[in-house]
């Protein structure tokens, strides 16, 4: 990324994966209506977060099933730090959200920016 920015020029970075996010419930409805529910099963390990994702059709029209796997590679804001450093970018800073409130144990979501 950084060969592909002008000089002094901004990366932004966000992953939904933070320190909170790693701690919610292992099974999680997040969508629940008459004709289609999806359901995630997380699982992780020191490394990587699996999230298996299950949708379910259940309506006179359609009854069916499908599932897949989404596998993350964790990389929380130290790894970041390290990550930005290594490849010689300046002046990196972590948030915690969109209102640049600082990144912290309980952010939902991490935003690295760092200049070329």
């Amino acid at each position: 990324m950084k060969k592909r920015l002008n000089p002094g020029g901004l990366l932004v970075f966000t992953s939904g994966t933070t320190h909170y996010t790693l701690t919610l419930p292992a099974i999680e409805v997040v969508v629940n209506r008459e004709d289609f529910s999806r359901i995630f099963v997380q699982e992780q390990d020191e490394r990587f977060q699996t999230i298996h994702v299950l949708d379910l059709y259940h309506s006179p029209q359609r009854t069916e099933e499908n599932q897949y796997d989404i596998i993350y590679r964790i990389l929380l804001d130290e790894d970041y730090r390290k990550l930005f450093a290594k490849a010689g970018f300046t002046n990196s800073e972590i948030y915690g959200g969109y209102d640049w409130y600082p990144y912290d144990w309980e952010s939902q979501r991490l935003i690295a920016i760092s200049r070329a």
